[in-house]
């Protein structure tokens, strides 16, 4: 469990430095690029679960970890930070968002979840995420001075996945 926790730790760090080498803005850093990254761990384990043929780790996983974010982690965010101002744009993002993490509970009224729903959830996930990008990233050239620090953090990247991927393995072998 700890090569998991660092291996996220890593890949959150390193990721978050080759956005800022990239210039790209904060709302996509932490919306997309961190979210996605910092999901990881869970896809790993919700994988790495599947393939032995018992997804119920990682469907727990999935949703202690989600619910934690969307009620936990943001409550204290308010409660340490104060009030937090939502801007017009972020809500018709977030609603957007709120209404695709409602398709899983959709498509599984029927007791399950199918390749079929699998692929409606990633299309879903990927429209979201091209419909971000489109409206939010510019990538300038990288100078020199960032080219390495961009080489660099994208090995670390690399090999933060590699330990991501191997130790969601052994999560779940050992759960």
């Amino acid at each position: 469990c700890l090569f998991l926790v660092k291996g996220a730790e890593y890949s959150v760090k390193s990721i978050s430095k080759i956005a800022r080498a990239l210039h790209i803005s904060e709302f996509l850093i932490s919306f997309v690029i961190l979210g996605i990254v910092s999901s990881f761990p869970e896809a790993f384990v919700g994988i790495a679960s599947a393939v032995t043929g018992d997804s119920r780790l990682g469907i727990g996983t999935l949703l202690g970890s989600n619910l934690a974010d969307l009620s936990i982690i943001l409550g204290l965010t308010v409660l340490v930070g104060g009030t937090i101002k939502v801007s017009q744009r972020v809500i018709k993002y977030d609603f957007f968002f709120i209404t695709l993490s409602v398709f899983p509970i959709l498509l599984s009224l029927d007791g399950t979840l199918s390749r079929l729903d699998g692929f409606i959830l990633m299309v879903s996930g990927v429209l979201f995420l091209i419909h971000l990008l489109k409206n939010k990233i510019h990538i300038p050239k990288i100078n020199s001075a960032s080219r390495k620090e961009f080489m660099i953090n994208s090995a670390i990247f690399a090999l933060s996945i590699a330990i991501l991927i191997v130790s969601a393995n052994f999560v779940v072998k050992y759960a």
